[in-house]
């Protein structure tokens, strides 16, 4: 990872970058109204964040290390046999992940 982005790789760089492009594109989309200016947000006024606003997520290498790792982790899963569309979650652990979250 270093050696593609000259930085040791930062798995949450990206959830960032995915949420406000979430937010952007159903703002512009459901035409809510909101006008959303990402650009004068603490987080993206750090100099080279405001640059994956502008690009792809597939341009940016963390995002797609990150969509590969997951895309990675459902193959072993399939081809193990262990993957599974069914949620066997107590509601109690769902209540525990939301209020720790």
């Amino acid at each position: 990872m270093v050696i593609v982005t000259g930085r040791p790789w930062s798995v949450a760089l990206s959830y960032p970058l995915w949420g406000t492009k979430l937010a952007l594109w159903l703002d512009t989309s459901l035409q809510l109204g909101y006008e959303l200016e990402p650009d004068f947000w603490t987080y993206w006024l750090q100099p080279g964040r405001d640059d994956a606003l502008l690009e792809s997520i597939w341009e940016d290498t963390v995002s797609v290390m990150n969509i590969g790792i997951m895309l990675g982790a459902l193959l072993a899963a399939s081809l193990a046999g262990r993957f599974s569309w069914q949620w066997r979650i107590p509601p109690l652990h769902w209540l525990a992940s939301a209020l720790g979250a």
